[in-house]
Formats: structure tokens, C-alpha cells, sequence
């Protein structure tokens, strides 16, 4: 599909036995990431939409956005907090998010 093409690591379910909200899920990425391309999880963004993707991403200490078109709304922001300016409607947002906050 030439998937490899736009992205740097491609991680499927089949990468681990792990699942969310289990953080070492994202073990196998970030191990790649940083032996490929000396990228640290300090230079990631993790996007889900559930809460528990919430959940693994801080819990993985992984900057961490939530799109509100899944199962996550915003009755969930006390049982799951995070930060409001990462509450995005939708992953359209995405620019503008990595604009104003990420240096």
C-alpha cells in the first residue's frame, strides 16, 4: 500500500501482546522510533479518542490529545482529565494544535 512511504514506523496490533489501556503497548514504536530515528517519546504525540486511550497515553508519559469524535466526550474530562487545550473536535485541529503548542 506504500504505507512506508509517509510514515517513519508502522505498528499493527500483531507488535505486541499488550493492549490498552495497558501502556506498553506503545513499547514497540517507541523502541523503533528511537533506534531508527533517534526520536524520544518526549517528541511524540499520541491521538485516541476513548478513554482509555487516555489512560495509556499518560500513563506511557506520552503527550497526549483526544479527538471528541469517538467515545470520548467532555463527561468524561473529570473520570480522565487532560489538558484542555488538548481536547480537540476533531483531528482536523491537528495543525493548528501542533502550531501553537509544540516547539
Amino acid at each position: 500500500m506504500g504505507l512506508g512511504d509517509d510514515f517513519a514506523i508502522i505498528s499493527t496490533r500483531q507488535d505486541t501482546e499488550f493492549n490498552k489501556p495497558d501502556s506498553r503497548v506503545f513499547d514497540f514504536t517507541l523502541k523503533e522510533l528511537a533506534e531508527k530515528s533517534g526520536i524520544s517519546k518526549e517528541e511524540c504525540i499520541f491521538i485516541g479518542d476513548t478513554p482509555e486511550d487516555i489512560t495509556c497515553g499518560l500513563a506511557a508519559g506520552i503527550e497526549t490529545l483526544v479527538v471528541m469524535t469517538g467515545p470520548y466526550w467532555l463527561e468524561h474530562i473529570l473520570q480522565y482529565p487532560i489538558k484542555p487545550q488538548n481536547v480537540l473536535p476533531s483531528v482536523d485541529y491537528l495543525p493548528e494544535w501542533i502550531e501553537k503548542y509544540r516547539t
